[in-house]
C-alpha cells in the first residue's frame, strides 16, 4: 500500500519522459513496418526459395504488428495512469488545503492530527459550541480528503500494475495490420482524458494523423489534448463547410421568404401561406441566425491581424442543448505561448453580438502584456 509520504511525491509530469519514449518507439516501429510492407521478395523468382523468403517476411511483419500492439497498450496504460496521478494530485492538494487552513498535520501514514483539539464543556455558550462544531467538521473533512487521496492512489497503482503485468506476460489487447493504426485507437478516443487524447494523437505518424483529420476533423476540433494548430485547422474547415451548406439552402428559401414578412405587414402579400410554409419560414430564420454567427466568427478570426486560432466551434442546431452557436478564439499561438490568459464571458453573451469585440479586447491585452 502506498503511504501518504509517497503520495506527496506523485507528479503526473513524471510520466512525461516515459510516454515520450514510448511514442518515439511506436513511430520507429511504424517506420520499420512501412519498410516491411514495401519489401518485395517474390518478383523475379519462383520455387522453394521464393516461398521461404515470403514466409519469413510474413513472420517479420507479424512480429512487427505484435510489437506495435505491445507498445500501444503501454502508451494507453501509461496515459491512463498519468491521468489518475493527476487526480491524486488534486485530492492531495485538497487535503493539504484543509489541513493548512485549520493547522492540522498529516503523518507519513496518512493520519490527520489535531494539535489543538477544540473541546467545550456542557456549559459552553452557543457561540463556543458553534466554533467547536465547525472545527470538528473541518477535522472530519480533512480525514475524508486524505482517505479519498489514498484510495485513489491505491486504485491508480493497482490498475497500472495489472496493465503492466498483462503486457509483461505477452498479452495484448488487439493485434492489427500495419495499415490499421496498430496498437492505438482507430478513431478519436471517446470519454478520454486530456492526457489520454494527447498520448493517442502524439503517437500517430504524420500519415495516420492526416487520415484521422480527413475523417474526424469535426471531433478533433473540439477535443482537449489535440494541439491548437490542428484544432484551428479542423474548426475552420467545419465552419466554412457549414457556411457553404447554409448558403446553398438559403438560396432557395430566400426566393420565397426574403420579402415575405414585409409584404404581409404592408398588406401587399396576396399569396397565401402554403402547407409547410410555416416550418420552412422557421427554417429560413434559423439558417440566417446560423449564417450571422458564422460570419461573426470569420470576422473575429480576421481581426488581430489574423493572428488567431479557432479552438472551439459548435454550430447551433436548435436541438436541446445546442440552441446557440459556441466558439472559442485564441489571439496568438497557444501551442508556443509562454503564458495563456483565459477570458470567460457572461451568460448573456452571444457569438453574433459579442465575439468580434471580445477578440479585439484580447488583442489589446496581448499587446499590452508584450
Amino acid at each position: 500500500m502506498v503511504t501518504w509520504a509517497q503520495i506527496a511525491k506523485w507528479k503526473a509530469s513524471s510520466l512525461d519522459g516515459f510516454l515520450d519514449m514510448l511514442i518515439s518507439a511506436r513511430k520507429r516501429g511504424m517506420a520499420v513496418g512501412d519498410y516491411i510492407s514495401q519489401t518485395d521478395v517474390s518478383t523475379g523468382w519462383r520455387g522453394a526459395g521464393a516461398e521461404a523468403a515470403q514466409d519469413r517476411l510474413n513472420q517479420i511483419e507479424a512480429s512487427c504488428e505484435y510489437l506495435l500492439a505491445n507498445i500501444g497498450d503501454l502508451i494507453m496504460a501509461t496515459s491512463t495512469a498519468q491521468d489518475g496521478v493527476g487526480e491524486v494530485e488534486l485530492a492531495l492538494n485538497e487535503a493539504l488545503s484543509w489541513a493548512g487552513y485549520w493547522n492540522f498535520s498529516i503523518s507519513e501514514s496518512g493520519e490527520v492530527i489535531d494539535p489543538h483539539p477544540y473541546d467545550v464543556g456542557i456549559h459552553a455558550n452557543p457561540e463556543a459550541r458553534e466554533l467547536a462544531d465547525e472545527h470538528n467538521a473541518a477535522l472530519e473533512n480533512t480525514r475524508m480528503a486524505v482517505d479519498a487521496a489514498m484510495s485513489k492512489t491505491d486504485e491508480v497503482d493497482r490498475t497500472y500494475q495489472q496493465a503492466l503485468a498483462k503486457i509483461a506476460s505477452g498479452e495484448v489487447s488487439e493485434v492489427e495490420a500495419l495499415d490499421d493504426t496498430p496498437g492505438v485507437p482507430d478513431a478519436p478516443p471517446e470519454n478520454a482524458s486530456t492526457e489520454q487524447v494527447a498520448a493517442w494523437w502524439n503517437s500517430l505518424t504524420e500519415a495516420e494523423r492526416n487520415a484521422m483529420f480527413d475523417k474526424y476533423y469535426r471531433r478533433l476540433g473540439n477535443l482537449d489534448g489535440i494541439d491548437a494548430a490542428t484544432r484551428d485547422k479542423a474548426n475552420r474547415r467545419a465552419f466554412e463547410e457549414d457556411y457553404r451548406v447554409i448558403e446553398e439552402e438559403l438560396e432557395e428559401l430566400d426566393k420565397r421568404f426574403a420579402t415575405f414578412p414585409d409584404r404581409r405587414a404592408t398588406g401587399l402579400n396576396e399569396e397565401p401561406m402554403a402547407p409547410g410554409d410555416s416550418e420552412k419560414m422557421q427554417r429560413w430564420s434559423d439558417l440566417h441566425h446560423r449564417k450571422t454567427d458564422i460570419e461573426a466568427i470569420r470576422n473575429a478570426l480576421d481581426g488581430a491581424n489574423g493572428d488567431t486560432q479557432l479552438l472551439l466551434y459548435e454550430s447551433r442546431t436548435d436541438e436541446p442543448g445546442h440552441t446557440m452557436t459556441h466558439a472559442a478564439i485564441a489571439v496568438g499561438d497557444v501551442d508556443t505561448a509562454d503564458n495563456v490568459t483565459t477570458y470567460v464571458p457572461g451568460m448573456t453573451t452571444t457569438v453574433a453580438k459579442d465575439i468580434e469585440s471580445m477578440v479585439g479586447d484580447m488583442e489589446r491585452l496581448k499587446q499590452h502584456s508584450e
